[in-house]
Parts: structure tokens; C-alpha cells; sequence
């Protein structure tokens, strides 16, 4: 059977249909914050899995692929940089999904950067619970990023009565992972380091529970993204947990790019695309970027401005008809002039739904 992680490129294949490369899935599994790659992950469906795969280098990407081709499952197209699967790899992909316990809270794309600082703080502030709770002084810190330590002594500080800090921790875990399965509760606890007590590795964990490593890795973030967002929707149901979080809901973790904020706010005080194109020293195609960017991760922005309703409905009834989000296809379909910049905004509104 294959593994989680080739299940999972062949899911993401399959959405993609062939018309972006296989190295636009890498691009999105690796959390790169490029344009293309913030669009692809909206247009395509597959933002959930956006920047969950961080520590997969292009050469381990390639052995997947290769091993998918050579395995029947896929098969390229024009070049060896698109893909699009076969029967065999349709039935392998569900095959292999109908025996796995598949993530459902992921959100790569909004919530993998605040997840990935939250574990850092909550894994530290455990080990330190528990030295305490111990009397231990003398251990390792788990994480060595200053910027978590200080955070993680600051919050402590604000206890009168550390003691009782396990007690509270210990039931807000127990509350909120009792809706997981058996096996994200277990890779959760053994991934935490405690008094004399290292974390598991996902090595570790997989000889255990007999999963592959790239499955351990999935159902650990899931479990990850679940807590987070359970903390909150109930903050005072995990008062401590929240309490080291809080902060991370904030709009400074947007995947918006910061060039598109400022574009963003420049649009919010009345200045046209030329005009920001100017005063910004960019092209307008980019500011043009800018806004399809805002169109993908803006639900309530306005594109009436750039794309009237009746253009609107044409682009997507011709996306809907083809089955395609290609803009070269969508825009050949046209009667009239329409322009690049007005299919990707209709395709960015629209969720790229088809």
C-alpha cells in the first residue's frame, strides 16, 4: 500500500488535473509565500494542506513522484513536469485512504505559522511544569528560541501559585483531546518532554503504531490545528492553554503578503491601480497581483470595481462548461475583450469552485 504522503500528492494531482507542474505541489506542501503559490493553494481547493510539509526537500519530492510514475499511478504529460493520474493510481489513492485515519482540522494556509509557534510555547512550557512540579532546575530547555523562552517565563510569572498550574493543564487536555482518536492522543503525549522524559520522534512513534512517519506527521498537526481552534471558540473553557495562544489570532500571521497589505491599505484610502503602480515604483501587473491575492484571502473584498457582474458570470460559466482554470482556455472562450487580470479576480471571487 502507499505511503500517507504519496496518497497525498496523488489527491492533490488529481484536483490539479495537469494544468499546474508537479513542482506547484511541492511549492504549496513547503509553505513557499510566493503569489503563484497562494493562488494555486485557493484556486485548487488545497490551501488545508498549504506549508505542512516544511521539512520535505525537492530531491525527496522527486523520489515520491518518480516512485508514483514508475509504480503505474501517474503518468506525464508534454514534459516530465506535469501529471495527472491513472486509474490505478485513483483506486491505490483509495484504496489506501479507506485504511488510514485521515486529518480533518487541518488549515495549512491560515493556521500553520501560529501552529508551528504554539507547539514551540506549549512543548517548553510542559517541560518546565514539569521540572517544577519535580523540583528540577536542571535540564535542557526543549526549544532554545529566546523569543519562546521569554514569552513561556513571562506567562509563568503570572501565576501566584505554580503548583497547581499541571493540575489545570493536565484537565484542559484531557477535555479537549478526548474527541481525537486513540492514536492522535498517543502521538501527542509522547511527543511532549517532561521531567526525565524526552519526546518521541515520529521514528519512534511509527515503530509503536505501526503507521508511516509522514502519518504520524499528520495526525500530530492535526491534532495541533484542532487544539487551536478549540481554544478559541471556548477560551474559558482552557483558560491556560488560551492564555498561550491568545496572541496568535492576530492579523500579523495573515498569509497575506506584506507588499498586499500595502496595497490593501492604499486601496482603502481611494487610490486607483495606476496611481499605486506610481507612488509604489511597481508595474501594474504586480499591484494587479496584489489585488487577486486580496480577491483569494478577502472574503467580504469588492472586485465590482475591476470586473462588472455580467463579466463576472460569463468567465465562471465558461470555467464551469470546460472544467478548467486555465486562463489561456478561459480566455479564448471570450467573445470580447476581456483581460487576464479580470479571469483570475472571477477565479480568486469565486473560491475557483467548478
Amino acid at each position: 500500500m502507499i505511503t500517507f504522503i504519496e496518497a497525498l500528492i496523488l489527491s492533490i494531482l488529481i484536483k490539479v488535473n495537469g494544468e499546474r507542474t508537479v513542482y506547484s505541489i511541492y511549492h504549496i506542501l513547503s509553505g513557499k509565500k510566493s503569489f503563484q503559490t497562494i493562488q494555486d493553494s485557493h484556486l485548487y481547493n488545497i490551501s488545508v494542506w498549504f506549508d505542512t510539509a516544511r521539512n520535505m526537500n525537492r530531491s525527496d519530492f522527486d523520489i515520491l513522484v518518480n516512485n508514483l510514475h514508475n509504480q503505474g499511478y501517474i503518468q506525464f504529460i508534454s514534459d516530465k513536469k506535469h501529471a495527472i493520474v491513472n486509474p490505478e493510481g485513483v483506486l491505490a489513492l483509495e484504496m489506501a485512504f479507506s485504511k488510514m485515519e485521515i486529518p480533518n482540522h487541518l488549515n495549512g494556509m491560515g493556521l500553520q505559522r501560529p501552529v508551528r509557534i504554539f507547539w514551540k510555547r506549549l512543548s517548553l512550557f510542559v517541560q518546565v511544569i514539569s521540572n517544577y512540579n519535580h523540583e528540577s532546575s536542571i535540564y535542557i530547555p526543549i526549544q532554545r528560541d529566546t523569543g519562546v523562552q521569554n514569552f513561556v517565563k513571562q506567562y509563568l510569572m503570572s501565576f501566584n501559585n505554580r503548583q497547581i498550574i499541571g493540575d489545570f493543564l493536565h484537565k484542559e487536555f484531557v477535555i479537549i483531546l478526548h474527541s481525537l482518536s486513540e492514536d492522535q492522543r498517543h502521538i501527542f503525549v509522547w511527543k511532549l518532554t517532561g521531567f526525565h522524559r524526552a519526546g518521541w520522534t515520529n521514528q519512534q512513534i511509527s515503530k509503536k503504531l505501526k503507521l508511516d512517519e509522514w502519518h504520524i506527521h499528520y495526525l500530530f498537526l492535526n491534532t495541533l490545528h484542532y487544539i487551536i481552534q478549540e481554544i478559541k471558540k471556548s477560551p474559558n473553557k482552557f483558560p491556560v492553554l488560551f492564555n498561550l495562544s491568545k496572541d496568535l489570532y492576530t492579523e500579523h500571521f495573515s498569509q497575506i503578503t506584506e507588499s498586499s497589505q500595502i496595497t490593501y491599505r492604499m486601496l482603502g484610502k481611494g487610490y486607483g491601480i495606476d496611481e499605486i503602480a506610481a507612488v509604489r515604483g511597481l508595474k501594474t501587473s504586480t499591484v494587479e497581483d496584489h489585488i487577486v491575492e486580496l480577491a483569494l484571502s478577502i472574503k467580504d473584498f469588492n472586485i465590482s470595481p475591476y470586473v462588472s457582474e455580467e463579466i463576472f458570470q460569463e468567465i465562471l460559466s465558461i470555467s464551469n462548461k470546460l472544467k478548467t482554470k486555465q486562463l489561456k482556455i478561459i480566455k479564448q472562450e471570450l467573445d470580447h475583450q476581456v483581460s487576464y487580470f479580470q479571469i483570475r479576480l472571477v477565479l480568486a471571487k469565486s473560491g475557483g469552485r467548478l
